[in-house]
C-alpha cells in the first residue's frame, strides 16, 4: 500500500484456531468481509475449482525440522524428517501450481537455505518461469531491538516486478537506543522476579560438558538481544532474559507486550490472547519493519511494471480500504492476496 499497491487477504489459513482469531480480530488491514480464513492443518484444505483468484501467495514454513535448535532437539538427520513440518512445502508448491500466483514469497530460518527441501522449491520455481531472489535478512538491520536472522524467499513472474531486489530495501523504522526504551512498568517486588536456579545449574553443566550455551541476562542498556521463540514462556536456557536492577539472582523474561516491541510489532497485535499464547504468536512472526521493507519493495517493482500488469476489479469493502489510505492507490488495483502459513 506505501507503494501504490492495496492487497487484502482473499485466503488465510492457520491449524490454530487462536492464531487465527486474533489475526482477522487485530489486523483489520489485512481481513475483510470477502477474506476467507480456514482454521485447519494446510494438508486437508482441498483446492477445487472455485478456489479464489490470488496475486501473491505467501508462506512462513515451519522451522521445526530445520532450525539447528529443532534438529538437534529432535534428534533429527534432515528438516524432512520432521513429522509435522518436513513436508509442508509441497504443499505450498501445491498451491502454487494450483493458483498461479504473479509474485510468491517464503520466509523460514536460516538454514533452510541449505536443505533439500529448498532445492526442490528452487526447482520447482525455476520450472514454471519465476525468477527467484533470496536474501538471509536480520531484523536488527530494519529496526528491531531483537536480532532475528531469516532466509526471505521472493519469486516474480517475468515482466512484472523485474526491477525487484533486496539491495533496494531501505529501513522504515528508527530502532531504540537500548532495551530499557521498551520495557513495561514491572514493580521490582512483581513475582515475575525469579531465581531461575535451574537454568544457573544447566548452564553450568552445559559449559562443563563444552555445549557453550551461556544464558542471555541482559541489564536493559544493550542495543539488541537473541531470538525469543514459540516457547518463550517456558523459560528456557538459551533465550533473553532481563536482570533484576538491584538483585542480579533474579531476572525475569520479557512480557508479551515487550516481546511486540522487541519485534518492531504494532502494538496490541496480540490483543485478547494470554501471555503464554501472545508469546508463542510472536515466536512464530517474523520481524515486522522487515517485510513491510519486502512488501513496500515488492509494491515498488509492480508499480515500475504497471503496463504489464492486468488490472483487476477490487470488490467494494477493499476499494473503501484503498481509498481511505490515499489517492496514489488508485494508480493500480491488484487482485487478492492469499496468504498461506
Amino acid at each position: 500500500m506505501r507503494s501504490g499497491v492495496g492487497s487484502f487477504i482473499q485466503v488465510g489459513v492457520e491449524i490454530e484456531g487462536e492464531y487465527l482469531d486474533c489475526s482477522m480480530r487485530n489486523n483489520t488491514e489485512l481481513w475483510t468481509e470477502d477474506s476467507i480464513a480456514i482454521e485447519s492443518d494446510v494438508r486437508d484444505v482441498w483446492l477445487g475449482d472455485n478456489t479464489p483468484q490470488c496475486d501473491v501467495l505467501i508462506a512462513g514454513v515451519p522451522c521445526l525440522g530445520a532450525s539447528r535448535a529443532g534438529r538437534s532437539r529432535l534428534k533429527l538427520e534432515h528438516a524432512e524428517c520432521h513429522d509435522g513440518a518436513g513436508a509442508l512445502f509441497v504443499d505450498y508448491l501445491n498451491w502454487l501450481r494450483h493458483v498461479n500466483p504473479c509474485v510468491a514469497i517464503l520466509e523460514n530460518v536460516g538454514e533452510y537455505a541449505n536443505t533439500a527441501s529448498m532445492a526442490v522449491i528452487r526447482s520447482v520455481f525455476s520450472h514454471l518461469g519465476y525468477k527467484v531472489h533470496e536474501a538471509i535478512l536480520d531484523g536488527w538491520d530494519f529496526g528491531t531491538l531483537e536480532r532475528r536472522k531469516r532466509l526471505v524467499v521472493v519469486a516474480m513472474t517475468p515482466g512484472i516486478g523485474d526491477s525487484f531486489s533486496f539491495e533496494n530495501l531501505k529501513q522504515n523504522r528508527v530502532r531504540e537506543s537500548c532495551i530499557n526504551d521498551i520495557l513495561d512498568e514491572v514493580p521490582l517486588d512483581d513475582p515475575s522476579w525469579k531465581d531461575y536456579e535451574y537454568l544457573a545449574k544447566k548452564e553450568a553443566r552445559d559449559i562443563a560438558h563444552g555445549k557453550g550455551f551461556i544464558r542471555q541476562l541482559l541489564t536493559g542498556e544493550e542495543d539488541g538481544c537473541g531470538v525469543l521463540s514459540r516457547g518463550y514462556k517456558r523459560g528456557r536456557s538459551t533465550e533473553p532474559y532481563l536482570l533484576h536492577p538491584e538483585n542480579p539472582a533474579l531476572s525475569r523474561l520479557f512480557t508479551k507486550a515487550e516481546h511486540e516491541r522487541l519485534k518492531g510489532m504494532p502494538a496490541g497485535i496480540t490483543d485478547g490472547v494470554s501471555e503464554t499464547t501472545g508469546h508463542q504468536i510472536c515466536g512464530q512472526s517474523v520481524s515486522f519493519p522487515k517485510f513491510v521493507s519486502v512488501g513496500e519493495e515488492v509494491g515498488r517493482s509492480l508499480m515500475a511494471s504497471r503496463n504489464n500488469i492486468v488490472n483487476f476489479p477490487i470488490r467494494s469493502t477493499h476499494a473503501r480500504k484503498d481509498e481511505s489510505a490515499g489517492a496514489d492507490l488508485d494508480k493500480l488495483q491488484t487482485g487478492s492476496l492469499a496468504l498461506l502459513i
